[in-house]
């Protein structure tokens, strides 16, 4: 198991990776290149990077499967992801970019919904 395992699936075709990563890494540099100089860039690129990561993979079947047969993570997934809204918040330096970043939440956490319960 690798450390990008759980925001891949177990099971997951190249081409599912590559749509992850190059969502995930052009949220990050949209986050790096796109915000105002500073260390604000460097603390939302990551979470850029998952939250708009995380629709391609969690729309992946095996992310799915493996999502569904672990019904105690719904409840830690959500937490996580709801508890760095404040961050999230806090960091931004205009509403638009708040915006856009919680839309790409609520993406990530509708298709992790739809995908974990058509799997259940």
């Amino acid at each position: 198991m690798t450390l990008l395992a759980p925001l891949h699936g177990h099971h997951s075709t190249p081409l599912q990776r590559a749509a992850t990563d190059g969502v995930a890494g052009a949220a990050a540099a949209l986050a790096l290149f796109r915000l105002p100089p500073g260390w604000t860039g460097w603390l939302l690129a990551p979470i850029a990077a998952d939250w708009a990561g995380g629709s391609p993979a969690n729309a992946a079947r095996s992310t799915r499967r493996w999502r569904a047969s672990r019904p105690r993570l719904r409840r830690g997934f959500h937490a996580l992801h709801v508890a760095e809204i404040p961050v999230v918040w806090w960091l931004s330096p205009r509403p638009l970019v708040f915006q856009l970043l919680s839309l790409t939440l609520a993406a990530k956490l509708t298709v992790f919904e739809l995908g974990t319960r058509s799997e259940t």
